[in-house]
């Protein structure tokens, strides 16, 4: 027989964090089209509120199973393993090789289709360097940067930004790796910096800041 109160923990903990994925992905539309400074204060302040809400309903349920733990044993493994899952994702595997080579061979042919479409002109700026994804899957922020000398173009798509950590898709046309260092694409508050061949002028980059 299911427990009911168990039942309704882990409903609410599944949706929390869904909810929060889902915020997690489109958070930065806003700043797309809200994009002054007291906007940006404004969703940083939200984003801080969104995830005390979830920690306090994660404490919660938690708290929960602790008491109930006798009777509630297989809904505790799953309220825990949701909770793990989670944390796992905004804190470790979006910065993982794994994560990064499976983000590419989904999303191989739309940042293709996306650096030919700058090549054709035909990318919205929103910034000296900064254009709107046509694909918004491509960039966890919904931007792409382009840079362009005479010897290549490169473009940077963030897949992830988290609050210490960005994983970063980069494209080089140039047959060599670029040299990328903390003024790179305006990466000048970044301490380290970790690039890896994925394709043939692609790469990825893992920055801390």
């Amino acid at each position: 027989m299911i427990h009911k109160k168990g039942f309704i923990a882990f409903l609410v903990i599944s949706i929390a964090s869904v909810l929060l994925l889902l915020f997690d992905l489109f958070l930065y539309d806003a700043l797309i089209y809200f994009n002054s400074p007291g906007a940006k204060v404004a969703m940083g302040l939200f984003i801080y509120f969104v995830l005390f809400i979830y920690a306090i309903t994660a404490i919660i349920v938690l708290i929960h199973i602790a008491v109930n733990i006798k009777i509630i044993k297989l809904f505790a493994i799953a309220h825990c393993t949701t909770i793990t899952l989670t944390v796992l994702f905004f804190t470790y595997l979006p910065f993982t090789e794994t994560y990064h080579q499976l983000y590419f061979a989904i999303e191989k042919n739309h940042l293709n289709e996306t650096i030919q479409l700058y090549e054709e002109g035909a990318l919205s700026q929103i910034g000296i360097d900064k254009y709107i994804v046509p694909y918004r899957l491509t960039s966890h922020t919904g931007k792409v940067y382009f840079f362009q000398d005479e010897q290549s173009i490169n473009a940077l798509f963030t897949i992830y930004k988290g609050f210490h950590k960005s994983s970063n898709i980069l494209y080089s046309s140039g047959c060599d790796a670029p040299t990328v260092d903390n003024n790179y694409f305006g990466l000048c508050r970044c301490d380290t910096l970790n690039i890896n061949k994925i394709d043939e002028h692609w790469y990825t980059i893992t920055t801390t800041y």
